[in-house]
């Protein structure tokens, strides 16, 4: 569900950054509307897709899936990744709150020493 979370999240943020809309990007890969649709809310794409989408986008196949923080070939500026790096943070944190696997003291010490690393540009270690 995590990795889900973070593709949905950085295929929209990659999208709107690259000034496209949701019909001009299925437009672009040749797909309905509602089929564009699903890749940004309930569904990862087959790989031959997702090669293609990152190739629109001018991002990695690794950092649409959230297998690498950063990606060097997309035309984002430090400060939009780190934003979304700690958005994805956010969404796993809240993740494991609603799941009730933290407290909420756990919760905020957690969530500040990842987010420390991911602003001291250290990899945070994910369980």
């Amino acid at each position: 569900m995590y990795i889900m979370n973070i593709f949905f999240n950085r295929l929209c943020m990659a999208r709107e950054k690259k000034g496209l809309k949701k019909i001009e990007m299925a437009r672009k890969l040749g797909f309905s509307a509602s089929r564009y649709q699903r890749y940004e809310s309930e569904r990862i794409p087959e790989a031959g897709i997702l090669v293609e989408i990152a190739k629109i986008l001018g991002v990695s196949v690794d950092w649409l899936l959230g297998i690498i923080a950063n990606d060097e070939s997309a035309s984002y500026t430090a400060n939009s990744c780190l934003q979304c790096q700690l958005k994805d943070l956010k969404i796993k944190m809240l993740n494991l709150k609603i799941e009730g696997l933290e407290s909420d003291m756990e919760y905020q010490k957690a969530y500040l020493d990842e987010a420390l690393k991911i602003i001291n540009n250290v990899k945070p270690e994910y369980n």
